[in-house]
């Protein structure tokens, strides 16, 4: 970041800036104009109307450098494209002729031009190829360790399971089945459908799934690009529990509330659950978090950072609640932080119907139209290198 804004303010006219300079994990708006000598350089560039693109870096021919508001750049047809939940996210290979680019090189320093080689070497290390070819933005100081981009055409058994039944907490109102029609991977992301219908005694179903025992983890940032599902009744949520219950049954190894939400897409909440197993439980205090988003119409990166001593919580790269206060047992200050977060975790996600954080126990309080969908463009894990 302290690189790519030393340039910026070191080109002058050959660079300028729509918004904010942030990390390549999460929102970058930058127009770039380079020599065509460059123009092998891959560029992650997320469609313009997403609400929350990886990347989103323009590279323009020289001559055009006097004018960017008003430019028009030239590019090849994309040679590789990576799914971006129900929106194609392409790459693309921006150039211009050689003769353009000898023109403009004439009014260049050498020191523009030294800025201009260091800025494509940065872009060009800010993204990690993965096993399905899908382009994944790095993050300084982290390394990406795993990832399920949902790029197939259904869900892997080795990351995930279903848990299935209708005995559940919080006197929720579906049955959790392992269905393809409540789940199922489609168009790059994974879906989790509520539907209204009778089954096993209850009037919804939906699904929940996790990686226990597949892929667990401990420390480090863990983060989802999510669309939520909308209407009174809804309760979706991305999270993670303690893997062994180590420290004894729920709250007391632990719960980590990545993302939920109640009734309406306008808000979301972060939360973290831990002390005694229940019903000495205890937790940190809902924050909610609302920048106008409706979080039901796009895509938008909801993630933790999660270390030894504190738990940070994030949306679009937006940190909206920490913490360093939390133990295990039935009283606090015994001694055990920083206990039960020093264990490993594993993901959760799930689309809930009705229950007891809504207050919504009667099916007829469900006024949510169905079905119902949440759609998980990716889930990733960074360390710290």
């Amino acid at each position: 970041m302290g690189m790519l804004r030393f340039i910026y303010e070191s080109m002058g006219k050959f660079a300028s800036r729509n918004g904010d300079v942030a990390t390549c994990s999460n929102v970058v708006n930058f127009d770039v104009c380079i020599p065509t000598m460059f123009r092998n350089i891959n560029v992650l560039i997320n469609e313009p109307n997403l609400k929350n693109p990886k990347m989103n870096i323009n590279l323009y021919s020289i001559k055009d450098c006097g004018n960017l508001h008003n430019m028009q750049h030239e590019k090849t047809k994309p040679f590789q494209t990576q799914t971006n939940g129900l929106k194609k996210t392409q790459i693309y290979i921006y150039w211009t002729p050689l003769l353009t680019a000898i023109k403009g090189l004439r009014h260049m320093n050498r020191t523009i031009f030294i800025l201009l080689t260091l800025l494509t070497l940065f872009i060009t290390g800010c993204a990690t190829q993965n096993t399905d070819n899908t382009i994944i933005p790095d993050i300084p100081g982290y390394e990406l360790v795993w990832s399920d981009e949902f790029n197939g055409n259904q869900i892997n058994t080795e990351n995930w399971s279903h848990e299935v039944g209708d005995q559940w907490h919080n006197q929720e109102q579906q049955a959790y089945t392992d269905s393809p029609k409540n789940s199922y991977v489609k168009n790059g992301s994974l879906v989790i459908a509520a539907r209204k219908e009778s089954y096993h005694g209850k009037h919804f179903t939906s699904a929940r799934m996790r990686t226990k025992g597949k892929q667990d983890f401990l420390y480090g940032r863990f983060e989802a690009s999510i669309k939520l599902p909308f209407g009174h009744g809804m309760w979706p949520a991305f999270w993670m529990m303690g893997t062994d219950d180590h420290y004894g049954t729920w709250a007391a190894s632990g719960e980590i509330d990545i993302l939920e939400a109640k009734n309406t897409p306008m808000e979301i909440r972060g939360n973290l659950h831990f002390g005694g197993q229940w019903p000495d439980n205890a937790k940190v205090g809902s924050t909610a978090y609302a920048d106008g988003s409706d979080f039901s119409k796009d895509y938008h990166t909801y993630a933790i950072e999660w270390e030894p001593r504190e738990i940070r919580w994030y949306c679009d790269g937006k940190l909206y609640k920490a913490t360093s206060s939390w133990w295990t047992g039935s009283k606090k200050n015994n001694g055990t932080f920083p206990a039960p977060f020093d264990k490993k975790f594993h993901f959760l996600i799930n689309l809930a119907v009705g229950g007891s954080y809504m207050e919504c126990y009667e099916p007829e309080c469900v006024t949510a139209p169905m079905p119902q969908k949440m759609y998980i463009d990716y889930v990733r894990v960074y360390q710290k290198n």
